[in-house]
């Protein structure tokens, strides 16, 4: 229903953004080469090349941004968070533009002038943010602009409605009234709003309140009531909304498409088609390379401390399920005795198991057994973020007796997630963790994996769950 505003917002704030970008740019150099410039070397310096790069620069600017989620339905309401989004993917903008210009050995600019872009950029947009906000504010506390809704029904769904459009003032809706079947059996008002009268006269009230948005919230068992409703006001000019009473089915990622003339709802998809596929591959082998890189010195000290302190394998492969419940050999540095669980059979690592050996103890307090999963990440088994995967035997026996277990299997399964950095991990609620593999599926970004990429280190140093 609001999908047309967030759009309208949306392309409000790619302007803005634009804007700002360009004019912190010019006032870095001017900052830089011109107001406190003490050289009379630099006093001349052609800007055109400056000039130039901008072009490069919104690109790389923009597209982060949207990565991050600036630019998503309702951010203008979400305050502390929504600035705090703002300094990350700035910075995260930035060093990834510095990066490509090293790259390509385009580094003939100031360092000094990007210290300056960097506050000016992040100080300018967050400005404009907050004023956007207050202005918002100021014009829908005075009335301007504002849309008159009339809900059509008194029942949960048309209370739900009236909850969302109340907590999303910046669009400027206001609710007139609800209408009702039957005036005797419900109170004048609900929720502070009026019930203005029953269906048969909604044009009449259309007419009276001058109302611009009818929408109809029934159940779907009266879908035929719907019917009749819409022929009351198929000759008036204002705008209909029918909301779809779908709460029994549970959602994930829900979306609206259309095949042809046919409108499609989607209940629950991926995240990853498109280019979120290929964004989320491309950061997979990344990080993974470049974690491999870094740690090769630590992972020769612990092949050989494995080697040298217990008799089997460096490795233990063990067969786990990720995206679709695909199997594959998940790898780790062996940790446990030969044979551990040749007595015991399946079961989750405790914390005084006695199973485990002297280096494998220290490896597992630190996750460090868990890095070969890096190998499984540049294969495409696995992802840097995403639900932990989990034994075929414990799978079978959760699905049982978890609902909605399943549905973690939509995505690959990553080497942290977001269950696991709020310490959720090893025997805890199997609920509590599904929830928030849930929520990561949901509500997944690239600012979102970054994020949870970073936080997994002080988790890992704090040890929560790890034996």
């Amino acid at each position: 229903m609001l999908k047309k505003y967030s759009k309208l917002f949306k392309g409000f704030f790619v302007i803005f953004d634009t804007l700002f970008i360009m004019l912190s740019w010019a006032l870095a150099f001017k900052l830089r080469f011109v107001w406190f410039n003490f050289s009379s070397s630099e006093s001349h310096l052609d800007f055109i090349p400056y000039f130039r790069v901008v072009f490069f620069i919104l690109p790389v600017f923009l597209v982060v941004f949207s990565l991050f989620g600036l630019y998503q339905p309702m951010r203008i309401a979400k305050g502390k968070k929504e600035l705090l989004d703002i300094f990350r993917a700035f910075s995260f903008a930035l060093i990834l533009f510095i990066s490509i210009l090293y790259f390509f050995k385009q580094i003939n600019f100031s360092r000094i002038v990007f210290g300056y872009f960097w506050v000016c950029g992040i100080g300018l947009i967050v400005l404009a943010r907050i004023s956007i906000r207050g202005v918002l504010r100021s014009l829908r506390k005075n009335g301007f602009n504002l849309r008159r809704i009339l809900i059509v029904g008194t029942g949960d769904l048309a209370r739900q409605v009236a909850q969302k459009i109340r907590e999303h003032t910046e669009f400027g809706l206001t609710i007139t009234g609800f209408m009702t079947e039957h005036i005797e059996d419900v109170p004048a008002e609900i929720d502070n709003i009026p019930v203005l009268g029953v269906y048969r006269d909604i044009p009449l009230i259309s007419k009276q309140y001058s109302i611009d948005q009818i929408v109809f919230a029934l159940p779907l068992k009266e879908e035929r009531m719907i019917r009749v409703l819409l022929g009351l006001v198929n000759e008036e000019s204002t705008d209909l909304k029918v909301v779809l009473d779908l709460r029994p089915f549970f959602f994930l990622r829900q979306s609206v498409d259309e095949l042809d003339d046919l409108l499609v709802i989607n209940i629950r998809e991926s995240p990853f088609y498109g280019w979120n596929s290929i964004i989320k591959r491309v950061f997979d082998l990344f990080v993974a390379a470049a974690t491999l890189v870094i740690l090769s010195p630590l992972f020769i000290i612990i092949i050989v401390s494995i080697r040298s302190t217990s008799r089997g394998g460096i490795f233990y492969r063990q067969t786990r399920l990720s995206l679709n419940g695909r199997s594959f050999n998940l790898i780790k540095f062996r940790t446990m005795k030969v044979d551990a669980e040749s007595m015991t059979g399946p079961v989750w690592a405790k914390a005084d198991d006695g199973r485990r050996t002297a280096v494998g103890r220290f490896l597992r307090r630190w996750s460090l057994d868990e890095m070969p999963q890096l190998i499984n990440v540049i294969k495409g088994d696995m992802s840097i973020v995403g639900p932990r995967p989990e034994r075929e035997v414990f799978v079978e026996e959760f699905r049982k007796h978890v609902p909605k277990y399943m549905l973690r299997h939509i995505i690959r399964s990553g080497m942290t997630g977001w269950a696991q950095i709020h310490g959720l991990r090893g025997d805890t609620s199997l609920e509590k963790r599904l929830e928030y593999d849930l929520y990561y599926i949901e509500h997944w970004s690239l600012g979102l994996d970054i994020k949870i990429a970073l936080r997994t280190i002080p988790a890992i140093l704090e040890g929560n769950g790890a034996y």
